[in-house]
């Protein structure tokens, strides 16, 4: 995996440190998948919780790390998101989940939303409420205004 428009040369496998949630270890989309699909082994590993996962990257401790493309610390830290050509990494999409006695009432509007809902929105709004302190009503209001919804 490379920086989005990077093509400098890659550090040998075997180099990096990695720190990432325990499972990463033994997840085809983890340790495995990257040794497989990319022939990159970590010199080292070692499995963080999310926080600290972020603060070992923040500060130089590990050199990659693995969290949600909507986790407000990339923007905040300008920590730089790798691309996957090789599609190891699935999507985890947003999907709503209703009752059915109230599904018909607001499929139309989460139909609207979900056209013009994508990870940059979604990960712009994120670090508004959590790294900016801004009021979540206020955010997503702001959001379907702009986005001619509402």
């Amino acid at each position: 995996m490379v920086p989005q428009g990077d093509t400098r040369p890659r550090r040998p496998p075997g180099r990096a440190v990695d720190r990432r949630a325990a499972e990463f270890r033994t997840r085809q989309q983890g340790l495995v998948g990257l040794k497989e699909v990319y022939n990159l082994e970590p010199k080292e590993f070692r499995p963080l919780a999310s926080q600290a996962t972020v603060e070992a990257l923040k500060n130089g401790q590990v050199k990659a790390a693995n969290i949600f493309s909507t986790d407000p610390s990339i923007a905040a830290n300008g920590f730089v998101v790798l691309e996957d050509p090789e599609l190891l990494f699935g999507s985890d999409n947003v999907v709503p989940l209703v009752r059915d006695d109230v599904a018909g009432s607001v499929q139309a509007p989460l139909d609207a939303v979900s056209a013009k809902l994508d990870t940059t929105a979604l990960a712009d709004m994120v670090k508004q409420v959590v790294v900016d302190k801004k009021d979540a009503s206020v955010v997503a209001k702001e959001w379907l205004t702009g986005a001619g919804l509402i």
